[in-house]
């Protein structure tokens, strides 16, 4: 409830004598009284007191201290979320870690058996071109020994 200042009773017939004393006319004196008396009175009606206003700043500093606790505790319950998310994140990166590893491991054995493979497809194909070659010189060395050799 809002506790308004009461209002200063002001009389216009004081204020218009007071006026009328001063060189002011009679008509203008009541007019100008009037006037003040309304002015007054309409400014008092929104003038509060300072009981009122110091229940209002305690209502205020009493919110604010609850919009401050719930803060703080939002702002906890956030860093803890982010906490989690930074030991997932760090346990979720482990694991590509761990199959990324696994990986290149199989696929360096697969290198290797490849390697091994081509080295022995290789060391086959050497000893077939030797094979060859020996049977082509000894075939070659029948003919020119049969050729240059007279037989009995």
């Amino acid at each position: 409830m809002i506790s308004y200042i009461s209002p200063v009773s002001l009389s216009t017939l004081a204020i218009s004598k007071d006026l009328e004393a001063n060189g002011f006319s009679v008509p203008q004196a009541q007019i100008l009284a009037e006037t003040i008396v309304e002015a007054t009175e309409s400014d008092n009606k929104n003038l509060v007191t300072k009981d009122y206003l110091k229940a209002e700043i305690g209502e205020v500093k009493t919110e604010i201290a609850s919009v401050r606790s719930e803060l703080k505790t939002e702002i906890s319950e956030v860093r803890a979320e982010i906490k989690d998310l930074r030991s997932e994140f760090k346990g979720d990166i482990a694991a590509l870690d761990t199959k990324l590893e696994t990986k290149t491991a199989g696929l360096e054995n697969k290198i290797a058996g490849l390697e091994t493979r081509m080295i022995k497809w290789m060391v086959g194909l050497h000893l077939a071109t030797l094979f060859a070659t020996l049977s082509l010189l000894s075939g070659l060395i029948y003919v020119l020994l049969k050729a240059f050799i007279p037989q009995p």
